[in-house]
């Protein structure tokens, strides 16, 4: 029993509580032994520093020192600290977090108080400490707390943040739709899975499966529009790759067969929608009469000795004796969609 006495007292630590202190500024001392060994002491202090008078609190310290035995007297050397290092107020919460285990995963937290700002997280966003998946997720569970969205639908905040993703998405999917065009082993049905996804680049709204089942006619095109006036608008893909988008023809430059092609398929499709015009009228409520048709052919990149500005001429030539067919290129439509994103950027 002496023995068991003894290691007790042997393993009994120091700790301190002073309210006084020769610095007015410190209001109240706490302190505890950390470690006593034969060479080395080491203790932690909380300081509570403020007005008295006033009962007011300015800041919180946490310190933590070591000191070295004394060479020729007994104890430590208290006045000449070995090595000290200090957190305060809010530092003292994360050591204090990290102590109770409240870090079960690996990321970046944020103390939150009720009625604070969230400034410290919008800056962690931009400067990209935070990744793009935790913010994603960090929406979610936002919109899973009662009253956070009836909150958000009174600001212009969704607007700004959907147009945002929204513009994202459109540009990715200009990328993806970039990478097709430069592959030259990119199939029609390659850029035709891309567009029917992205098939804002054209406007007006897209006619989707189900409705294009109904009508086996529908059911024939790359994609069938409706402009906002009502008439359907349909457009014919063909491939990027095509060498022989324009010729030399004595003087001037001329469309390559692939592209008179495409324009003799389209105005067939144009024409059986004037067949079909009773039937397609009543189904789907469509003015096939203004019935409009886009030919997609060819990118300059493909085309040895011929840069974008004579193709877009040669074009331009091609369309002005058309009346109900465009042709463009895969790079006009690329252009088309980037300015219409960097147009409605500005806008917000």
């Amino acid at each position: 029993m002496e023995e068991d006495r003894e290691d007790n007292l042997a393993s009994a630590f120091h700790a301190w509580t002073r309210d006084q202190s020769s610095n007015p500024r410190v209001l109240r001392t706490e302190g505890v032994e950390i470690y006593r060994g034969p060479q080395v002491y080491k203790s932690a202090t909380l300081r509570t520093f403020g007005d008295r008078d006033a009962g007011s609190v300015s800041r919180t310290e946490l310190r933590f020192g070591s000191y070295r035995r004394k060479d020729f007297e007994p104890g430590y050397d208290f006045d000449h600290p070995d090595r000290t290092w200090h957190c305060n107020d809010e530092q003292i919460d994360r050591v204090r977090a990290l102590l109770n285990g409240d870090f079960l995963e690996d990321g970046y937290y944020l103390r939150v108080e009720r009625g604070s700002s969230l400034s410290g997280l919008a800056e962690a966003m931009r400067d990209g400490a935070v990744d793009a998946e935790s913010i994603a997720d960090l929406i979610a569970a936002l919109a899973a707390v009662p009253g956070v969205t009836e909150a958000l639908a009174s600001t212009d905040l969704v607007q700004f943040v959907t147009g945002a993703v929204e513009r994202e998405k459109q540009r990715a999917g200009i990328a993806r739709l970039q990478s097709a065009v430069e592959d030259s082993d990119s199939s029609e049905q390659d850029l035709q899975s891309i567009l029917e996804d992205h098939w804002w680049m054209f406007g007006g709204r897209y006619v989707s499966a189900a409705a294009r089942r109904k009508l086996t006619l529908l059911d024939q095109f790359d994609i069938p529009l409706i402009r906002a006036d009502g008439a359907l608008h349909v457009v014919e893909l063909k491939k990027a790759y095509i060498p022989r988008l324009v010729i030399e023809h004595r003087n001037h430059v001329a469309l390559g067969p692939d592209v008179h092609f495409a324009v003799s398929q389209a105005q067939n499709y144009l024409a059986a929608l004037d067949r079909q015009e009773t039937v397609i009228r009543s189904e789907f409520g469509l003015d096939c009469r203004r019935a409009f048709a886009t030919v997609v052919v060819g990118h300059p990149m493909h085309c040895t000795g011929f840069d974008s500005k004579r193709i877009s001429e040669a074009l331009r030539i091609y369309n002005g004796h058309l009346s109900r067919v465009e042709v463009i290129t895969y790079e006009e439509l690329i252009h088309g969609a980037s300015r219409s994103i960097a147009i409605t950027s500005e806008e917000d």
